[in-house]
């Protein structure tokens, strides 16, 4: 990892872990960070070597999640979210046929549905197998069994 690349990747993590002590999110290491930019499932939009916001891709056995969405404070609500979301989507789409979904909370729902998610009842996520990786990063990250987590699917077919 170059120097550059370790700053982005721990500007990101600032960004993420704060946000994740507050239960808004999960919380994410730097290297972790770094290895979704490097296989090009981490997007950044970024303004004179500070990071603005960031979405990666995250490949589980039966689906691909859309997550780690955080932008810096001061820059929300500019559509910057919604631009790396689009990009992150359309990237999913050419990893295969794996259904595309997002873990939100009750703050970004609303931005997700406006992009082509809709919630899936956890009836569902339990029988199609989706559940169990969400709740294993859940017990991972000392959330379990107080995970909020709201289980979105992408519908759109552009």
């Amino acid at each position: 990892m170059t120097e550059d690349e370790k700053e982005i990747a721990e500007q990101i993590a600032s960004l993420i872990n704060p946000e994740a002590s507050r239960s808004n999110m999960l919380p994410r290491k730097a290297e972790e960070i770094h290895m979704a930019i490097q296989k090009g499932r981490g997007f950044v939009i970024a303004e004179n070597g500070m990071v603005i916001c960031f979405v990666a891709i995250y490949e589980w056995p039966r689906y691909l999640e859309i997550g780690s969405v955080v932008t810096r404070e001061e820059y929300r609500r500019r559509g910057y979210a919604s631009r790396l979301i689009n990009e992150a989507v359309t990237a999913a789409k050419l990893m295969g046929d794996k259904p595309i979904i997002a873990l939100t909370n009750p703050r970004s729902t609303r931005l997700f549905e406006a992009l082509g998610f809709r919630h899936k009842p956890r009836k569902d996520e339990v029988q199609n197998g989706f559940w169990e990786p969400c709740k294993q990063t859940c017990i991972d990250y000392g959330r379990w069994p107080k995970c909020h987590c709201t289980f979105m699917q992408f519908f759109r077919s552009e």
